[in-house]
């Protein structure tokens, strides 16, 4: 099972973190200021996932190639979203569509 490292702004919910196992604390793991960049780059060094209502980190999470399990604020619905590597044809690298 993969495990995830709760956002910031999520990690003050306790029953959260309680509730699922594999979601751990982000300021268990990082000392100081966490900044979305600092914990995109810790989780993809530990092969962690991560867990956020912000879409902002859950983009650039993705772009790194850190899965996200991102909770939508307004819905409530969630999602585990993994990012996949494209391969492009020589002719699409050229900008010859």
């Amino acid at each position: 099972t993969m495990k995830f490292l709760v956002d910031v702004n999520l990690s003050k919910k306790k029953k959260l973190l309680e509730d699922h196992p594999n979601l751990e604390n982000v300021k268990d793991k990082i000392d100081g200021k966490v900044s979305d960049k600092k914990l995109i780059k810790y989780a993809k060094k530990h092969t962690y996932g991560i867990y956020t209502q912000d879409k902002e980190c859950a983009l650039y999470a993705l772009i790194a190639g850190v899965t996200v399990w991102y909770k939508d604020q307004k819905t409530q619905e969630s999602s585990k979203i993994k990012a996949q590597k494209l391969k492009f044809t020589k002719r699409e690298k050229e900008g010859k569509l």
